[in-house]
Formats: C-alpha cells, structure tokens, sequence
C-alpha cells in the first residue's frame, strides 16, 4: 500500500477517535440546569413573612423606614394584612404578596404620616378604625373602601389612642381606651361625634387588650405595671393581683392573649410566658428553653383550631411548640432586630408576619 494512503488512513482514524470522545464527553455532562428565579432580599427590613409556620422568613419590602407598632389581619379571611406604623402611616400587604403598599388618603384625613396605634374592625371587615396621632392630636378613623372619616379627636395633646375595641354584633357600639386613662364609648359609630367617658384608670393606660369574645371583656395595664379587667366594655374595672410566676412578681407585660380553644389567658412578660385558667387572678408558668429571666418574652401567637400549638418569641428568635410547651423548635429572622409584635393569619395558619424595633 503506498504510503501516503497509509497517512491518510491514519489521519482519518485519529479524526474518528477524537469525534468519539468528544461525543461520550458531551453525553456524560450533566444537562444544562434550570435558570432559578432569584428571591430578592430585602435588606434592613422591619416586617419579615413566614409561609411554613416560622421555620424561615424573609423580608417583606415597601415599608422604607416605617416600623410596624400594630399588625391586623381583615376580617373575613382574605389573607390581608393591615399594618399600622410610627409616623409612617398605614400600609396593607394583600394576599400572596411580599410587597407593601402604602395607603394614600387623597383628602387627607389619614395623614401618611401618621402614628397608628391601635386598629379594629367590624365583623366583616368592611369597615376599618384607627387609632391615630397626627398633628400631635390623637384620633379615630373610620376607613371604608369609599371614604375616611375622622370620627373622634381627643381633647388634650400628646395622649395616643391605646386601644379600639369594636362590638362584633354591632359596630356602632365602639369602645376607645387614651392614653391618659379615660375610657370613651359611642353607641352610633361615632356619627355624632358624641363620645361618653364612661370611666378612667387614674394612673394613665400603658396597654389596652380587647379579647375579641361577645362577653366585651377587655384589659388594660396602667402605667405602673398594674393590670385591670372589666367585663362591661370598660365601664366598670377590677384591679387584679400583680401578675406572678413561680412566686416571682413580673414587672413588665408585653402582651396579653386570651385563647379560646383553651379558656386561658397569656402573658408574655419580662420573666417568661405564663397562663391563667381564672381570668388573671393567678398564673402559672409555661415551660420553655429560655431559662426565665434571661430574656423577656415579648409576643405570643396561637394556633385557631390546635389548642397546643403557640408561637412566642425574644430577641429575633422564634419559638414554635405542638404540645404545649413541653418541645419547642427554635429558628431566627434573618437580621438581628428584636421581635415586638408577631401575627398569625388565622385562616392560614402556616402564613405569619412579625414586626420588629428600629
């Protein structure tokens, strides 16, 4: 055979040999991945989101600077989240979204500045109060989804509206709990603008907690620390013993809870979390990983159809129990702020918000 068929050939072998390893090389690669959608991180948020029941969050963006003081989801179960904010105003965040909207009132009389305070709702929520400071006169707005209407003005500066309590069966019967201890009561939704003082705790109301049952049974925690009951919707209050633990006397709570699967009230407080089964009158503590003292608890959610199941948290930690306290899980927002108020969507229980300090 001549030689230069010989080089030929092999010219021709080696081509074929390369052709072949190319081809097992590009079989043997993995297949081209999937783009993934990136998730976008909110940095420096002050309201973050959690679709698993609080094993991971994420922040919810739209706020700015706004820092959440009260959260309410509408009534009525569309997944709707109203959050009132320190001198920012109000803003909603709708179902599915992670975004925040700001609510602009074209006439004004919701300042987007406003210092939000307390928010309540009748019983299909097509009707929003809030409790506002603007102009350093606090007020009550009534927001529905035609108008905004400033239905009460307090008499003195610098005296927020601590709390809105709004009878369930009729929504003109609404309750006002000021800062400077008087309790306020309309029976016409405020159309008058005729409120009545219907009684006072003397030393100035810190907090003001409506239990959302038809009994009207709201509490209130006086500047002192003291914590006080009516079951008439205000008009009448008891003074309760000082709240304890373990024979311990608390000095700070940060919250109250009544549950009503359980018929228990909670405390989150400064030396733990704590349950009452006679009203206030005496408490016992719920055991958890912290030891109590270390650090104050300072919210507490729970579960609408799971008795057991609760949601409390100190510092940016979040504490998750199925059985009452006796386990807990453990997990963390994503930046180090403490946690100062926390909701749950009670028609998706998996879906909470929680809100933390500057």
């Amino acid at each position: 055979m001549p030689r230069i068929v010989i080089v030929f050939l092999i010219i021709i072998g080696v081509a074929l040999a390369g052709t072949l390893v190319t081809f097992i090389v590009l079989r043997n690669q993995p297949a081209t991945p999937t783009p993934v959608k990136e998730t976008s991180v909110v940095k420096d948020a002050h309201l973050f989101f959690s679709d698993d029941g609080g094993a991971a969050w994420k922040g919810v963006a739209g706020l700015g600077q706004g820092v959440p003081r009260v959260l309410a989801f509408k009534s009525g179960g569309s997944g709707q989240l109203y959050i009132g904010t320190e001198r920012g105003g109000l803003f909603i965040v709708r179902a599915g979204s992670d975004s925040a909207e700001h609510v602009r009132d074209p006439k004004g009389v919701l300042a987007d500045d406003a210092r939000i305070t307390a928010l309540a709702q009748n019983a299909s929520g097509t009707q929003l109060f809030i409790g506002a400071t603007q102009n350093n006169r606090a007020r009550v707005i009534r927001l529905t989804e035609e108008t905004a209407q400033e239905i009460f003005t307090a008499a003195l500066d610098r005296f927020d509206v601590i709390g809105l309590a709004v009878d369930q069966g009729d929504a003109a019967h609404i309750t006002i709990a000021v800062a400077d201890g008087t309790i306020f009561e309309t029976r016409d939704g405020g159309k008058s603008r005729s409120w009545e003082p219907i009684s006072r705790i003397g030393t100035g109301i810190a907090r003001f907690w409506d239990d959302g049952e038809p009994d009207g049974i709201v509490w209130a925690l006086d500047s002192k620390g003291s914590l006080f009951q009516s079951d008439s919707r205000g008009r009448l209050w008891k003074e309760l013993p000082r709240v304890a633990f373990d024979g311990v006397k608390v000095s700070k709570i940060y919250q109250l809870l009544f549950h009503p699967m359980r018929r228990a009230l909670f405390a989150a407080t400064n030396y733990g979390l704590g349950e009452s089964r006679d009203e206030g009158f005496s408490w016992v503590s719920i055991r958890m990983p912290i030891p109590a003292g270390a650090v104050p608890i300072t919210t507490i959610v729970t579960h609408p159809h799971f008795a057991e199941v609760f949601w409390t948290t100190s510092g940016n930690q979040i504490y998750r129990t199925d059985d009452s306290g006796i386990t807990w899980r453990q997990t963390a927002l994503p930046e180090k702020k403490d946690i100062i108020i926390l909701a749950l969507d009670p028609n998706q229980p998996k879906h909470l918000y929680a809100g933390t300090a500057q």
